[in-house]
């Protein structure tokens, strides 16, 4: 009988596949299926094992974080530019035009950026916007309100409901957001 339980546990681990991707073994960034990414891709932008998200227009990932692709190349004479909407598909910080999905630089067509730390909120499609089912495929902490993958032990939950941790030594997270 205990053969039989033995056997049961290691099918159904060896059914998980790859580790689930979270804060603690992703530096990049978690697709909606739990896959960590190197967050580098336009596409698939992103640190720190948070939810990746795609660049806007002609922005590019670079550490991370997406910034304007126009520009480089001969250098313009030390011109200063102001940002606006006419040069910045994100937000602007002063002169300085920033990727907008930055939960500290939110926003979007060269508007200022909006902080979005007030009133627990995420930066989400360059906008300030509660975490929730509309929001976040994973689940939402309860500290910041960030969005988790939600494939986390500790952070396990999916479409947009509150972060929760699995039972410690008896449940762990499914990709899924469920524990097991």
């Amino acid at each position: 009988m205990r053969a039989l339980l033995i056997v049961a546990v290691a099918a159904a681990l060896s059914a998980c596949g790859d580790p689930r991707c979270n804060p603690n073994n992703c530096n990049g960034c978690c697709t909606g299926s739990g896959v960590c990414q190197a967050g580098t891709s336009s596409l698939e932008c992103g640190t720190g094992g948070k939810q990746c998200f795609a660049c806007p227009g002609i922005q590019k990932c670079t550490g991370g974080t997406c910034v304007d692709g126009a520009g480089g190349g001969g250098g313009g004479g030390g011109q200063t530019t102001t940002c606006s909407s006419s040069n910045c598909n994100g937000c602007c910080s002063g002169t300085t035009c920033l990727s907008g999905v930055d939960r500290t630089a939110c926003g979007i067509y060269g508007q200022a950026c909006q902080d979005c730390n007030t009133g627990k909120l995420i930066c989400f499609q360059h906008a300030c916007r509660v975490c929730g089912p509309s929001t976040c495929a994973g689940c939402c902490g309860s500290l910041y309100g960030d969005c988790y993958s939600g494939t986390d032990d500790g952070l396990c939950g999916r479409a947009g409901e509150a972060c929760h941790g699995c039972p410690s030594g008896t449940s762990f997270c499914l990709s899924t957001g469920v524990c097991y």
